[in-house]
């Protein structure tokens, strides 16, 4: 059983620090998963000219960035649509922020003014 999930690659990167966009951090773990030794890809020459054509930067704020797909999609004659799948799959669905109880060292006094009356 396979779970689809649906991704937004114009959110923020949850590495914002790195990355603007969650696309551009998505290109770019694909980036580095595919420079590591061991990793393999299927025979397949469309996706492998789809990984191949985007461009990448650093922004002047030192952000990475790859190229914008209308300006690759012109260099393929088409779109990059398995590049972009192979690139989803690097996606990790952030966990939900749990809601933290503050502790207020004045709530069991009864309240009142900050300054105290």
């Amino acid at each position: 059983r396979t779970k689809v999930l649906d991704v937004n690659v114009g959110e923020s990167a949850a590495e914002n620090e790195l990355h603007n966009r969650l696309r551009d951090e998505l290109w770019w773990r694909a980036r580095e998963w595919l420079e590591e030794a061991t990793s393999r890809l299927p025979d397949d020459e469309m996706l492998a000219q789809d990984l191949c054509a985007p461009r990448f930067w650093h922004t002047s704020s030192g952000k990475r960035q790859v190229e914008p797909k209308d300006q690759f999609k012109k260099r393929l004659k088409r779109s990059s649509d398995r590049g972009d799948a192979f690139c989803n799959t690097f996606y990790v669905k952030p966990k939900p922020r749990i809601a933290r109880k503050v502790h207020d060292p004045f709530a069991s006094q009864g309240g009142g003014s900050f300054f105290g009356s």
